[in-house]
């Protein structure tokens, strides 16, 4: 069978990393019939979630593959590094020393990446980008395969019901980036909002069943295996209270007003949207994510983010 396109996109990032790049670009191949698409991502949601939305021929490998070596994960990296892609696409959050690495792994005559000094050493003319500026770099790179592109839809469905969605968690990896779950109580137990229903949103289970057993309102958790299913909860939402996790980002692209707590991390590509409120106690040593990915030990930066001065913002 004679390949149309082979193509290559290296996005070993957290699950909202692939939301703006999954609206903006990477649906455009991936309604492609014809084409042959590879991805090497880091966890199974995000497989499902471009599962959901592919009509090609598609190819998964996990960034863990390449930190544990035996002899099954060897095979399944040769494989990939066998193929001659027509494209390679690094995701450009990747540190450059590591795309450098991966450039030099996989072969293709076409590697997209952001420009740096002296980047055309190992790659084909990019976009510039800038953290604040994700959305751009993906619609400029779309230029230089289709002629027209359309961003990706979402349907959401417009329910008489006012129901609000929370997401109090962050991954295992980042709890420091989680506002204490009693501070979500008392904020939920104190708008002044009319509330028909609470969606709670996560895989941190304990801290949703301890919201769910103390606030006032009917609620329902939402902590599906298959990552859809919560994503079809969360369009029906009126807004999203959250930290900066991953169902911030896809309540970013679906155009749902939200309200970010934000401490060791801000999320520069999607804080300038209108839909997105950016709620932080503005402190010099904060944003440090960029440096002390894993905290610094005393987040203090959402610690006394008190639950009154968020509640002041979202009753505006």
């Amino acid at each position: 069978m004679k390949l149309k396109n082979n193509n290559l996109f290296i996005n070993p990032q957290g699950l909202g990393d692939i939301a703006i790049p999954l609206k903006y670009f990477f649906i455009n191949f991936l309604k492609q019939k014809k084409f042959f698409n590879y991805f090497i991502i880091q966890y199974s949601n995000q497989k499902d979630i471009l599962k959901y939305y592919n009509k090609t021929n598609i190819n998964f490998l996990f960034s863990s593959k390449f930190y544990n070596f035996n002899y099954s994960n060897i095979l399944e990296i040769l494989n990939f590094r066998s193929t001659k892609f027509d494209n390679i696409f690094f995701d450009p959050n990747i540190k450059i020393y590591k795309a450098i690495l991966l450039s030099l792994l996989f072969r293709s005559k076409k590697k997209f990446y952001k420009q740096f000094l002296f980047y055309q050493i190992f790659f084909s003319k990019s976009p510039k980008f800038m953290p604040s500026k994700k959305i751009e770099y993906y619609v400029e790179l779309n230029k230089y395969f289709f002629d027209k592109t359309q961003p990706l839809n979402f349907s959401r469905i417009k329910k008489k019901t006012n129901i609000i969605g929370i997401a109090p968690g962050s991954g295992n990896l980042e709890s420091h980036r989680r506002w204490n779950y009693v501070n979500y109580i008392k904020l939920i137990n104190n708008l002044k909002i009319n509330i028909d229903q609470i969606y709670l949103f996560g895989t941190e289970k304990k801290i949703l069943e301890d919201i769910s057993k103390n606030i006032k309102y009917k609620c329902k958790i939402i902590s599906y295996r298959n990552i859809n299913k919560s994503l079809k909860f969360l369009s029906n939402i009126n807004f999203l209270i959250t930290n900066d996790n991953g169902i911030a980002n896809f309540a970013a692209i679906y155009n749902i007003k939200s309200y970010i707590l934000c401490g060791p991390s801000i999320p520069h590509s999607i804080k300038s949207l209108d839909n997105i409120n950016i709620i932080t106690k503005k402190m010099s040593c904060s944003p440090c994510y960029p440096k002390l990915r894993l905290g610094c030990g005393n987040p203090k930066c959402l610690s006394e983010l008190n639950y009154l001065a968020v509640l002041k913002k979202i009753n505006q």
